[in-house]
């Protein structure tokens, strides 16, 4: 079983002081780990409030139920991922309301902290209708702080980001290349390159 590391423990701090950051709305989380960054979302945001109210907004629930499903499995035995637009997410105590952002993107949403994922498919194409309906669902998220999780986010120009430009106030990359470095070393091999695009990226930007 996996266990976080101080890099991880530091990266999840991270989120948490986003949370408590004035200046700060929206936050889009990147890394080679996919599984790791959308569990260390989620347990920072049961974390950066007492009770706090976290609501995961997904597109396609069976796909995003997978997801989460495999990234429970490599830190928690015997977890059954069980969830619906009605039934909200048990887990760790905490109830986590979950709904489709596509189907509510004109209803205003009022969370402590609402968690998007995945939402690279609908960054790598700014004219498909899914991404409009995107932008409103965000534009009516009056959270305290929004989290984007990325998957597949490796390939440079894959993700429009210019797109979030006026979105996202802040860009976190979760550098898992000690934790994985096999991992690591074989993207870096097909990608034909010494570091991943976003490694680049300003920590604070």
């Amino acid at each position: 079983m996996r266990e976080f590391t101080k890099e991880d423990k530091a990266f999840l701090c991270r989120l948490i002081d986003a949370y408590n950051d004035e200046q700060i709305k929206t936050v889009l989380v990147m890394g080679f780990d996919d599984d790791d960054k959308f569990m260390i979302s989620l347990i920072s945001a049961l974390k950066a409030k007492k009770n706090a109210k976290v609501q995961l907004r997904v597109n396609l629930l069976d796909h995003t139920k997978e997801l989460v499903q495999r990234a429970f499995d490599q830190y928690s035995r015997n977890t059954k991922v069980v969830f619906n637009t009605k039934k909200p997410f048990n887990i760790f105590g905490h109830k986590i309301l979950v709904d489709q952002w596509r189907r509510n993107s004109s209803f205003p949403i009022y969370n402590d902290i609402s968690i998007y994922y995945p939402v690279q498919s609908v960054i790598d194409d700014g004219s498909s209708n899914d991404f409009k309906k995107f932008f409103e669902a965000l534009s009516n998220d009056h959270s305290k702080l929004r989290i984007l999780v990325t998957t597949n986010d490796v390939t440079k120009g894959y993700l429009k980001l210019d797109l979030l430009s006026g979105v996202v106030d802040k860009i976190m990359v979760l550098d898992s290349s000690k934790k994985f470095p096999e991992q690591y070393s074989i993207i870096l091999n097909n990608l034909n390159e010494d570091r991943i695009y976003y490694e680049n990226f300003e920590s604070d930007n």
